[in-house]
């Protein structure tokens, strides 16, 4: 299996995108947006490695980062346990996108 960025339509019919690394695991996740134009453009954004990240803390005491261009949110990773787990999160999406098949799925 490759590392992919998947694009698709969700329940609500809008588009969204989610990284996936070679085992299978989501490494990213994106917010709806309203149209395959904005979705192709994330995508562009990150292939290029525009894009900055930022940790967070979330309400349960974990942390996640958030990946942004131009304070727009291009998406989110799940929650880790600790700081350093999630800024290791953010270290394996810069190498997995350095080496992404891209799939529509809409």
């Amino acid at each position: 299996m490759k590392n992919k960025i998947e694009a698709y339509m969700d329940f609500a019919t809008m588009f969204r995108l989610r990284v996936v690394a070679k085992n299978g695991e989501k490494v990213l996740q994106s917010p709806r947006v309203d149209n395959h134009r904005k979705i192709a453009t994330k995508i562009e954004l990150l292939k290029t490695g525009q894009f900055e990240g930022h940790i967070s803390k979330s309400k349960n005491n974990q942390f996640y980062f958030i990946i942004t261009h131009e304070e727009n949110t291009l998406g989110w990773s799940e929650t880790y346990t600790t700081k350093s787990n999630a800024k290791r999160g953010l270290e394996s999406l810069k190498r997995i996108l350095k080496d992404v098949e891209i799939v529509f799925k809409y």
